[in-house]
Order: C-alpha cells, then sequence, then structure tokens
C-alpha cells in the first residue's frame, strides 16, 4: 500500500520522521525475516528511510558517560579500549552507544537505562534493536542492562 500511494504521489508523499524511521525498521526486519535482498519500499524511499533513520543524534546518558569512563580508565595490559561513542552501524543504520576492542576484537555494547524496560524485561524497541543489530550488524552486540552496573 505505501508503495503504491508512494508511486501515485511522490510529488505530495510526506511522511513524519518518525514513520520514515519505523518504515526502515520495518523493511529491514522483512528483508531479514524473508531471507531475501529485496525491499517492500521502492529505492528513493527506501533510502530516504534509511537516510532519515542513520541522521537520528544521541545524547549519551550519564550511565553511558560514567560506563565509557570506566573503560577508558582500565589498565592499558588488559587490551580493552574504546574505539567510537555512538557509532553508527553501517549495515543497518542504529546508533551504538559504545564500539569497544578486546584483545583487538570488536564489541559493540549498548548501555540500556531504565527506559529499555518493563520491569526487568526489554521493551519492544529495545528487543527488536538488538534482534536487528544481532541478525544483520557485523560486530557482536553486549547488551548491558542499568542494574548491572548500579549494583
Amino acid at each position: 500500500e505505501i508503495s503504491k500511494r508512494y508511486y501515485s504521489s511522490q510529488n505530495n508523499f510526506q511522511l513524519s520522521c518518525e514513520a520514515l524511521s519505523q518504515l526502515h525498521q520495518a523493511s529491514m526486519w522483512y528483508s531479514n525475516e524473508h531471507h531475501c535482498n529485496e525491499s517492500l519500499l521502492p529505492i528513493q524511499l527506501r533510502e530516504k528511510c534509511s537516510n532519515n533513520f542513520s541522521s537520528n543524534t544521541n545524547i549519551p546518558s550519564k550511565l553511558q558517560r560514567d560506563i565509557v569512563k570506566s573503560i577508558k580508565s582500565l589498565p592499558s595490559y588488559l587490551g580493552i579500549s574504546v574505539i567510537e561513542e555512538e557509532s553508527c552501524c553501517k549495515c543497518t543504520g542504529y546508533s551504538i552507544d559504545v564500539l569497544i576492542s578486546i584483545q583487538q576484537q570488536l564489541l559493540a555494547v549498548e548501555i540500556d537505562g531504565p527506559c529499555h524496560f518493563i520491569g526487568y524485561s526489554p521493551n519492544g524497541a529495545t528487543m527488536l534493536k538488538q534482534r536487528q543489530l544481532c541478525s544483520l550488524g557485523t560486530t557482536p552486540l553486549l547488551s548491558l542492562p542499568y542494574w548491572d552496573w548500579d549494583m
């Protein structure tokens, strides 16, 4: 239906940034679940959705800043270093909280605060992000819930 509306009214077709992001996520889900390289979206709309999704800026939380500071303070002989904060996954467009190297092996770390959970279970958005990063990304993912840090 979206493709039909997009093609029939290309000049007037307007979607909010949130809708473009959701279409990007749905398109990735569809392609992954059906093991195909095809998308449900026309190429121009797919690129617009992807560009919008990747351009979202994130502001690190205090928890994230504290954890990154702690990782950076580790002794160098451990072989653990911060490569990049707020790294963009090229395969998915998701922002990864911190990309670290452990003994020259990359690891994506998501630092998940209370808003990522309902009780102690990840909420839907968090589960989708983790699933898509694990299945479509190229770097192993570690999700660090706030209660593991706040001990």
